[in-house]
């Protein structure tokens, strides 16, 4: 017996069946791509998501949630580095 695919499943998601319950096999943001955790935030890039985390709480789960913290980090990284680290 076949049944209809859910959305989920029309999007693209997946199920893992435990017990004879189908749960959704569901990442949140930053770990959503395989390539995105290869990306190095460094030491300032770890500050700023420290930083962002405590003070913009809106704005860093927003990050999170399209999966673009971990690239920002990189690139605060990156230019504080040229910067001197200042």
């Amino acid at each position: 017996m076949s049944r209809e695919k859910s959305i989920f499943e029309q999007m693209g998601g997946t199920y893992t069946e435990i017990d004879g319950i189908l749960y959704p096999n569901i990442r949140i943001g930053e770990e959503q791509t395989e390539t995105m955790q290869d990306v190095f935030s460094g030491k300032y890039g770890d500050l700023w998501k420290k930083y962002m985390k405590e003070n913009q709480p809106e704005r860093y789960y927003h990050l999170v949630h399209t999966g673009q913290l971990k690239q920002k980090a990189a690139e605060v990284n990156c230019e504080q580095l040229q910067s001197g680290g200042r």
